[in-house]
């Protein structure tokens, strides 16, 4: 606990981070009138189709960086993802499947919000359920290599 009065200091990545999340905010709602008039989802998908988009970002995450983890040449130790890390570089996937994975899940929420307002279209179940799929593959390659990852 910091003592009274003391504020958190907080690395430059973390408000490179938070400055992609307000470029996602303020690019939402013109990036949903594109999906609007590309892709006209007017019913609501399935519960399935929501659940394989979840998984298809889950797998594209887990996928990736198990050819990672099986490459001979690759013998970084890995750190965990925060917002206080740098989301760019090869060296760190999970860093950037990170930062892509908020990207997405503040651009569905986003523009969720702007359709309610707007006018409505599922497009947005799209970016919300493939960057909460990535947010878990995330997960699990931290939980499933955690021996891969520094402290």
């Amino acid at each position: 606990m910091r003592p009274a009065g003391e504020t958190a200091k907080h690395s430059k990545w973390f408000y490179v981070r938070l400055a992609m999340l307000v470029a996602t905010v303020c690019a939402a709602p013109a990036f949903d009138k594109v999906m609007h008039s590309e892709l006209p989802l007017s019913d609501p998908p399935t519960l399935w189709f929501v659940l394989l988009i979840i998984c298809f970002g889950a797998f594209a995450v887990v996928f990736v960086t198990s050819l990672q983890l099986i490459n001979p040449l690759m013998n970084e130790v890995w750190r965990i993802p925060s917002w206080e890390e740098a989301p760019f570089g090869l060296k760190q996937p999970l860093l950037a499947f990170h930062a892509g994975a908020w990207v997405c899940v503040v651009q569905g929420a986003v523009m969720a919000v702007y359709a309610l307002v707007h006018s409505f279209n599922y497009a947005w179940v799209l970016f919300l359920a493939f960057g909460l799929g990535g947010l878990l593959g995330v997960r699990f390659v931290v939980w499933f290599s955690r021996d891969r990852f520094s402290q």
